[in-house]
């Protein structure tokens, strides 16, 4: 899975990219707080019990769209599940962070933070191959609808700047932070700043959320869930995992990167073990899991 700072604003480019505008866009301006997921009854709440099994191998993180999981194995390799022979397919790549949109294109920045992207074919369960794209990245998100966004590579105060894809460019915009994730349900973007804050960025404004997190990841379809993972410390294991029901619950897991499946959080931990979550159900027995 997901306290006061005030984001930083450059005026600057603040990494090297193929096209990047100068001028950025509409300024931070603290909003009330305006909830994206409403409860209803099929939500996972803070009275629900989960379960998790392990999907194997090891990750170094993970992103979801409404039907494939996809990872960045320990060697840096880019993964999807297979649920049906419940094992791992490569698909190339090498990065250190991974994001996908609805439409299964993949982005990944790799060790050197340099930024590509693919398509992947479910049919065929391959990838239309990796093409470099411009621009430094140290997180990218990419929104249910297909926007991306990134963090870039300049460090400043111990965070970097937010852009967003247009055309094959960049363009910055207002903000800054340590993590970053795309949104849906009326909030696009997430950001996660060095004092680990949460912020959403919607109608060209920032707000700030209750709550602290070290990754956030916010799923689509009809049942949108938005997960985080928190800021208490169980060890080496990772931090407590949170859902928003009008407010953080706590729900059992422990993780250091998450994504979402409609309701169900898919977690790495810091011995880079990935699982699904699964739902228990009212009997304490049975349970409903995304795949």
């Amino acid at each position: 899975m997901k306290k006061l700072l005030v984001i930083a604003f450059f005026g600057l480019c603040m990494f090297q990219l193929a096209s990047c505008t100068n001028k950025p866009e509409s300024e931070i301006k603290p909003q009330n707080e305006v909830p994206d997921i409403q409860a209803n009854t099929q939500r996972i709440t803070c009275g629900d019990l989960l379960t998790y099994a392990d999907l194997g191998g090891s990750a170094i993180d993970v992103a979801a769209n409404e039907t494939h999981v996809f990872r960045v194995a320990a060697n840096r390799v880019v993964q999807v599940y297979n649920p049906t022979s419940l094992n791992w397919i490569s698909l190339g790549g090498q990065a250190k962070r991974i994001t996908v949109d609805a439409a299964n294109n993949i982005w990944i920045v790799n060790h050197r933070n340099e930024i590509y992207r693919t398509s992947y074919n479910a049919n065929t369960q391959t990838v239309s191959g990796w093409a470099r794209q411009s621009g430094k990245a140290t997180d990218i998100g990419a929104s249910l609808s297909g926007r991306v966004y990134i963090l870039g590579d300049s460090e400043r105060n111990g965070e970097f700047a937010v852009y967003r894809r247009s055309g094959s460019s960049w363009v910055k915009m207002r903000g800054s932070g340590r993590r970053i994730a795309g949104g849906n349900s009326g909030a696009d973007i997430w950001l996660i700043n060095k004092h680990n804050d949460i912020y959403k960025y919607v109608n060209n404004n920032w707000t700030k959320i209750s709550g602290r997190a070290r990754d956030i990841a916010q799923s689509g379809g009809s049942n949108p869930h938005l997960y985080i993972v928190g800021n208490t410390s169980q060890g080496s294991d990772g931090y407590d995992v949170y859902v928003y029901n009008g407010g953080w619950c706590k729900v059992r897991g422990i993780g250091t990167n998450i994504a979402a499946m409609g309701q169900f959080p898919i977690l790495t931990n810091g011995r880079n073990k990935i699982y699904k979550g699964c739902k228990v159900l009212s009997d304490g027995i049975s349970s409903i899991c995304p795949f």
